[in-house]
């Protein structure tokens, strides 16, 4: 009796089971799609990537540059570097800030 109740409740456990995966369905997308998204995300972090290094060199730029005012001691240069900074800087800030919202994730689904 106790075998028949075991076999009982296995073959509705692989009932429950079939009938499980028959309601879940997962996408698989086919290989040139996934080639098509690898190849954009390589292309996107290629592009962050020569934006970054363009902000770094102007960055080490500018340090340079104020070390060689504060070395030579052209103190009018050095103001006027810093009040153009205290504007520019800022406006640089809101603009990325507004462009980096613009620009689509790579990973964001577009059904959402």
């Amino acid at each position: 009796m106790k075998g028949n109740d075991e076999h009982h409740w296995e073959k509705e456990f692989k009932a429950n089971l079939t009938v499980f995966e028959d309601v879940h369905h997962v996408r698989v997308p086919a290989e040139d799609e996934l080639l098509i998204t690898l190849r954009q995300f390589k292309e996107e972090q290629k592009k962050a990537f020569v934006r970054e290094f363009i902000v770094f060199f102007i960055t080490a730029l500018v340090v340079l540059t104020s070390y060689v005012v504060i070395a030579l001691k052209l103190t009018t240069v050095f103001i006027w570097i810093q009040g153009i900074a205290l504007f520019v800087f800022p406006m640089f800030l809101l603009f990325g800030h507004r462009r980096k919202n613009s620009r689509s994730e790579v990973f964001r689904d577009e059904s959402e």
